[in-house]
């Protein structure tokens, strides 16, 4: 509950008067509220402004070293989500074939399905680098702006007469 500085200054006055200055500094520290860590405010505005299988998401980015092990992080990384598909983008083709595998495919879709849900991702895709999708801010939303022409300038030296 937020005290209005109206209020605590009226407190603040009558402390004064019946404890005397000193005390009434004391006894007004317990209509103040207690501090709050920034972790906990910034946990309360991320819970409102990001969905919670976002928030999943990020959670996978950022363990996917644990995930998928050292080697197989090195080699490809967490790209999108869409459509309860997670798709997951691999440096060379030969890796990407060996993560298709049924068994090790499958092995993966468990581990990620612990920390977003089954009903948020239903499956994985392996796909090359560069295939992601486009983020909001690259979307074209306007024509492109058309190339200015450049007028010739004629090229002299200052040396030379005119």
């Amino acid at each position: 509950m937020k005290i209005r500085k109206k209020t605590l200054d009226a407190i603040h006055s009558m402390l004064t008067e019946w404890h005397g200055m000193e005390e009434a500094g004391n006894s007004l520290v317990n209509f103040h509220p207690q501090p709050v860590g920034i972790d906990s405010l910034l946990d309360k505005i991320v819970a409102r402004a990001v969905p919670p299988w976002e928030r999943k998401l990020n959670e996978i980015k950022l363990s996917w070293a644990e995930l998928a092990g050292n080697e197989t992080a090195r080699r490809c990384q967490v790209s999108h989500l869409n459509d309860g598909v997670l798709y997951i983008e691999v440096f060379h083709p030969a890796y990407r074939m060996a993560l298709d595998t049924p068994k090790i495919k499958s092995m993966m879709l468990e581990k990620v399905q612990k920390l977003l849900g089954a009903a948020n991702c239903r499956e994985l895709k392996f796909i090359p680098v560069g295939r992601t999708a486009p983020g909001a801010s690259l979307c074209r939303r306007t024509a492109p702006p058309s190339p200015k022409v450049q007028e010739k300038k004629e090229k002299y030296t200052p040396d030379l007469p005119l």
